[in-house]
């Protein structure tokens, strides 16, 4: 199985600028767990994080469907998220 952070990958080995919700539920493995969705990115999950206020998208004004996060904003998520699994495990 192929890791989904990597299918996004461009030739040089870098997440694309922008992503939109769908590719980054893929990237942070955001999926449906039932049904016959099983498996598929979940991007309502990622609307989730947007709503929650963990990821902020480039321009709010454009339809949800629109919307699209920064590879800069989405690797700050992902280091928040690594620290802080590193600060239960320590704890």
């Amino acid at each position: 199985m192929t890791d989904p952070s990597r299918m996004l990958e461009a030739p040089t080995g870098e997440l694309p600028v922008t992503l939109t919700l769908t590719e980054v539920a893929n990237v942070l493995n955001l999926r449906f767990t039932r049904g016959e969705k099983k498996g598929r990115p979940n991007r309502r999950l990622a609307l989730d994080l947007v709503a929650d206020g963990r990821l902020s998208v480039i321009d709010p004004t454009l339809p949800s469907v629109h919307w699209a996060v920064s590879r800069d904003e989405l690797t700050r998520y992902i280091a928040r998220r690594q620290r802080l699994a590193l600060v239960d495990v320590a704890s």
